[in-house]
């Protein structure tokens, strides 16, 4: 749950739209595509059982505790979980019980319930943040290797 939190509090630093799925004893995250449900698009074509769709759009899961495997194989694993959590939820829990049990919570839509919580002071003593270019070429040395 901790790299959970991480990653999509990165993600949303960057103007990302995230949101958590819980599915029976786990929690991981999941990023807005920017696609609307059923929209068809080149890239995601073959993969679109793959994505979640919730509220006319389409999110990607990622089991973001797979470190070290690569960005593609956590993204399979995400949508694996996802997929089987339906079939044991419905083989193992009551009807009344399986509602809540997978879901997915976007962030932006939690937030307008339960607003962030803030320390006054914190906002006087920023980290420096590396330039943009510098964080660019990070990314794209990473896509690249992708």
């Amino acid at each position: 749950d901790d790299l959970s939190i991480l990653y999509c509090a990165m993600l949303e630093a960057l103007g990302v739209e995230t949101a958590f799925i819980t599915i029976p004893g786990h929690i991981y995250a999941a990023f807005d595509t920017g696609m609307e449900s059923g929209q068809k698009d080149g890239a995601f074509n073959s993969r679109q059982d793959d994505l979640i769709a919730h509220n006319g759009r389409l999110w990607m899961p990622v089991e973001i505790t797979v470190t070290g495997e690569g960005f593609y194989r956590a993204w399979r694993i995400g949508a694996r979980e996802w997929g089987q959590s339906a079939e044991r939820i419905a083989s193992e829990f009551s009807q009344s019980e399986n509602s809540t049990m997978r879901a997915i919570y976007p962030m932006r839509e939690s937030w307008a319930l339960y607003p962030p919580v803030t320390v006054p002071e914190a906002g006087d003593r920023l980290p420096e943040l590396p330039e943009e270019r510098d964080i660019v070429n990070i990314v794209m040395a990473f896509f690249n290797r992708f």
